[in-house]
């Protein structure tokens, strides 16, 4: 922690709660810094957890004392490793998804395909081109008609029984889309029903 004795402070009370308060803050980060210029509170780091992601994320939203200024608030979610996301479609069509993302957009965009998102963290340690990787496989997920997708880093496993041929082949040829990822698929083939 920095400080530098100046004068022309605010007045001592709101400047006691302005330290107080950035004291408080900076505990809820693993890296970052929180600065106080006046009685404007600015914060810039990674949360340490996803608890205090959470909190950091309410405190910036509205829960800023009276007396204080909202200033620039850049908040990093937490660090996991192993990097890990699970999607999954049964039987009956439901689709869930658990795990690590990165970012809202990215819950959004998986809820709105009509994934139970609800167990999904935001996380910061994705390997390179995690949410790209997340697109392709939740829509092969969704063609399948039951199935298991797992990521953990660069390792991708896909499960399940295909409906299609078409939809078999387009998830077998992954491995050769998905260079940056090492990514090993054991599907059903699709069953014919032929008449008697």
């Amino acid at each position: 922690m920095d400080l530098t004795l100046a004068s022309g402070s605010p007045a001592p009370n709101d400047w006691r709660d302005a330290s107080e308060f950035a004291i408080r803050l900076l505990q809820h980060f693993d890296q970052g810094n929180v600065t106080v210029e006046g009685l404007t509170v600015s914060f810039d780091g990674r949360a340490k957890d996803h608890e205090a992601l959470h909190t950091l994320d309410v405190v910036f939203g509205a829960g800023f004392p009276d007396n204080l200024t909202r200033g620039t608030g850049n908040i990093i979610a937490p660090l996991v490793s192993p990097y890990e996301l699970a999607m999954s479609k049964s039987d009956d069509g439901d689709v869930v998804a658990s795990g690590n993302v990165t970012s809202k957009q990215l819950v959004k965009k998986l809820s709105d395909q009509g994934f139970a998102a609800d167990a999904l963290k935001i996380s910061s340690g994705e390997p390179d081109g995690f949410s790209n990787a997340v697109t392709m496989l939740s829509n092969i997920l969704m063609e399948l008609q039951t199935g298991q997708v797992e990521l953990s880093d660069k390792t991708v496993s896909i499960n399940g029984v295909a409906q299609s041929f078409a939809d078999y082949d387009k998830a077998n040829a992954l491995p050769g889309e998905m260079k940056a990822f090492k990514v090993a698929v054991q599907l059903e083939r699709p069953t014919i029903n032929r008449s008697p």
